[in-house]
């Protein structure tokens, strides 16, 4: 009797060795296994330039049209949103001229901005933001003085977002 429990006790002794090394090497990986993943996050530039075709007058007159083309070019590598304000640099000259004609595709907003209506694809231009000046007929020569129109502009990548979030997140 006393041999066959110590025969059983061998046995399961056996038995349990010989799960262990096959079970608890599995159990053991388990537990230490270790997996790493790396997440790699670029950030993108959104770069822009106002561009233009400009002609400036040698001896401004009354009636003038002078041809002022100002653009806005993406040079990122992404989509963005544009927007610009055009300033004149004082108001007595904004009253020398006639209204500008804003082109197609912009929009004035209640902020004072002009929006391109669209998506500005990566390394592309937007529609001028007008085309010309010119001054009121009804001044005299007299009246004019040297004064500058400043277009300013502002992007925002347009990826991930639409245009009001993209603005509105904007600092």
């Amino acid at each position: 009797m006393r041999k066959q429990k110590a025969m059983a006790i061998l046995l399961a002794a056996g038995i349990f060795c010989a799960i262990g090394s096959y079970g608890a090497g599995p159990v053991e990986a388990y537990l230490k296994a270790q997996d790493e993943t790396e997440n790699v996050f670029r950030p993108v530039e959104t770069v822009i330039t106002v561009e233009e075709e400009f002609d400036p007058p040698t001896d401004p007159k009354p009636g003038d049209v002078i041809t002022k083309r100002p653009v806005i070019t993406n040079r990122s590598e992404t989509d963005c949103y544009v927007r610009v304000r055009v300033h004149f640099s004082s108001q007595e000259a904004e009253k020398l001229c006639e209204p500008l004609q804003i082109g197609n595709g912009w929009a004035l907003h209640e902020d004072g901005f002009y929006y391109w209506k669209e998506v500005l694809p990566a390394h592309s231009s937007t529609g001028d933001v007008f085309t010309f000046v010119k001054l009121r007929s009804d001044i005299s020569k007299e009246e004019l003085i040297p004064f500058t129109i400043s277009v300013y502009a502002e992007a925002v990548q347009a990826v991930g977002t639409d245009e009001a979030n993209a603005w509105k997140n904007y600092q």
